[in-house]
């Protein structure tokens, strides 16, 4: 194989990867609490291969750009979404999980959950429960849960990081390294956070992305010609 092709499948593999990378931040451009995700690549240039060198270009990483979506009003009662830092921790499993998507509701006993069913917890890691018979709920900027005037309970708002978070859904997180409340959370009633993916952005680099696949494809065809077309010489020597 030549030192051409060794270079340009390094890089295809990972161009194929940022393609999934950037399908995946367009599929989730309106998934509510959604983070994108970015694509890191490397270059090591070998001085001592074919005249000049060769550089090969690899994907060495990715990474979730944590920044702050837009928040879109919605008026819902259990529509709730953090500005600023913090996660809202939820119960699956037995696990504790933490996601900036707010979309929840409660269950036939009135326990705040996500739509999966998922508990969402308070401050010290339990459940919530609101009073089915409630007439007015509310949420105070400081997660202060309010039923008909009388505070009742206190959202949790944590946070953990970023290094030691592991992406295991499209907006939930594995905080391996531990996770700690927040005591600065702001907290707004009635919004959801949507996707901090720009779907203009992804698409332009996501057609980039495959214009160098698709010239790194040719490269290596015309490679393997010219190398087929060199043995055929060689042969023919013979």
């Amino acid at each position: 194989m030549s030192d051409a092709i060794t270079a340009s499948l390094s890089r295809q593999t990972g161009l194929l990867k940022e393609l999934s990378v950037l399908a995946g931040n367009i599929a989730n451009a309106g998934t509510a609490g959604f983070k994108r995700e970015a694509s890191v690549f490397t270059e090591y240039v070998n001085a001592d291969l074919a005249p000049g060198g060769v550089a090969m270009g690899a994907l060495r990483g990715r990474y979730a750009v944590m920044e702050e979506g837009a928040l879109v009003e919605t008026g819902g009662t259990y529509d709730l979404a953090l500005t600023g830092e913090g996660f809202f921790g939820i119960q699956r499993d037995g696990e504790v999980l933490l996601t900036r998507a707010g979309r929840f509701q409660t269950d036939m006993e009135g326990r705040l959950i996500t739509a999966r069913g998922d508990l969402v917890l308070d401050e010290g890691g339990g459940a919530i429960e609101i009073p089915q018979e409630a007439a007015e709920v509310v949420f105070s900027p400081d997660g202060t849960l309010s039923a008909d005037g009388l505070a009742i309970a206190q959202i949790g708002v944590f946070d953990a990081p970023q290094a030691s978070m592991k992406r295991v859904g499209d907006t939930l997180w594995r905080p391996e390294g531990g996770y700690a409340p927040r005591e600065d959370a702001q907290l707004r009633q009635g919004f959801l956070e949507q996707s901090n993916v720009n779907p203009v952005a992804e698409m332009a680099r996501l057609v980039e992305a495959q214009r160098l696949f698709e010239a790194g494809q040719n490269l290596i065809e015309t490679e393997h010609r010219r190398m087929d077309a060199l043995l055929r010489a060689l042969n023919e020597l013979r």
